[in-house]
C-alpha cells in the first residue's frame, strides 16, 4: 500500500466554514504510483479529496490549494 506524506497544512475560517477552521493539506506519494499528489480539504462529511499526476497538480487551478495550505 502506498504512503502519502503530508507536506503542508493549515486552516482557516472561510465564510461557509460556520465559524470553523476549515482544513486543507497536500500530501506527497514517493512510491511508484499513477497519482503521487494527493490535495484534501474540509471535515468529516464535508470532506473532500483528489489524487493527481504532478503535471495536473501543477495546473494554475490548483495552485489556490497549495497557497492556502501553506505549501508554495
Amino acid at each position: 500500500m502506498a504512503r502519502y506524506y503530508t507536506l503542508a497544512k493549515a486552516a482557516e475560517i472561510t465564510p461557509y466554514s460556520s465559524g470553523y477552521p476549515w482544513p486543507c493539506e497536500v500530501s506527497v506519494c514517493f512510491d511508484e504510483v499513477r497519482y503521487p499528489v494527493a490535495i484534501a480539504e474540509g471535515i468529516a462529511h464535508g470532506a473532500a479529496a483528489i489524487t493527481l499526476t504532478v503535471i495536473d497538480a501543477l495546473k494554475d487551478e490548483w495552485q489556490r490549494h497549495f497557497s492556502r495550505s501553506k505549501g508554495e
